[in-house]
């Protein structure tokens, strides 16, 4: 004998009784069983999947440009993208700031003093000329 009950997700069948249980049992006619070991795998399975579209997500944004927090990076991007500096500006400047050991390279913008070439240590292989025309690029006066 079967029932049949209405839902808001549906109609469901609900077996009861031989007829059923031959259709939809299964073939070694046992009951199903979904036991921790099942329970474990599914959640790993979850948990893995949750990480791959995490990682998925977070580079989606990176290469968007889309930071959650405030960024130094970003920062230094947009400070290049308005001054029109070409990649080889932007490999020099973030050169001079490692060698000035800034931990936020867009303070290159706003501090001429950084681009004195006379308080550079002497091993650094910074082209004097190249930072002289990038500080007379960034802080001439219109």
């Amino acid at each position: 004998m079967t029932v049949i009950a209405s839902t808001c997700w549906g109609k469901f069948i609900l077996a009861a009784g031989s007829e059923a249980a031959a259709v939809w049992g299964r073939f070694d006619n046992q009951q199903p069983d979904f036991d921790l070991e099942h329970f474990l795998a599914w959640s790993m399975a979850a948990i893995v999947l949750a990480g791959i579209l995490l990682i998925l997500l977070r580079t989606q944004r990176r290469q968007q440009g889309n930071f959650t927090a405030n960024s130094s990076r970003k920062l230094f991007g947009e400070l290049c993208q308005a001054h029109a500096l070409s990649p080889g500006e932007r490999r020099m400047l973030k050169r001079l700031a490692r060698t000035r050991s800034l931990s936020n390279p867009a303070l290159l913008f706003v501090e001429p003093r950084f681009f004195n070439g006379r308080t550079l240590p002497k091993d650094s292989r910074i082209d004097m000329a190249e930072i002289e025309r990038l500080r007379n690029q960034l802080f001439q006066h219109p």
